[in-house]
């Protein structure tokens, strides 16, 4: 693990320096790592936190997690949300951010 901490850590720190020739996907290389991390990586984690809620955790655990706590007013908007709209929403930032990275479109 240190070695590709140390790895991707060098080519970040040269990407401006000695490697500014190196291009990926048309972009410098900490370009790149931060396309690679912001535009894709943190999508992927907020799909995955959305099918982790609905799916493993379920809904009603989170819901009885809330009530502890204080009164739970909506629920079902909740629910309505995390099962359907957050995953859609979130799908269609994922392709946004590819499609812009690929030319397809302008943001």
């Amino acid at each position: 693990m240190g070695a590709v901490i140390l790895l991707f850590g060098a080519a970040s720190a040269l990407g401006f320096g000695v490697w500014d020739f190196v291009t990926l996907l048309g972009m410098s290389i900490l370009d790149f790592f931060d396309f690679l991390t912001n535009s894709l990586m943190m999508p992927v984690a907020a799909l995955a936190t959305c099918l982790l809620v609905t799916r493993v955790a379920g809904l009603d655990r989170i819901i009885e997690e809330v009530e502890q706590s204080s009164e739970f007013r909506r629920k079902k908007m909740y629910c309505f949300f995390m099962k359907y709209m957050a995953p859609v929403c979130i799908v269609i930032i994922l392709l946004s951010s590819v499609a812009s990275v690929l030319r397809r479109i302008s943001i």
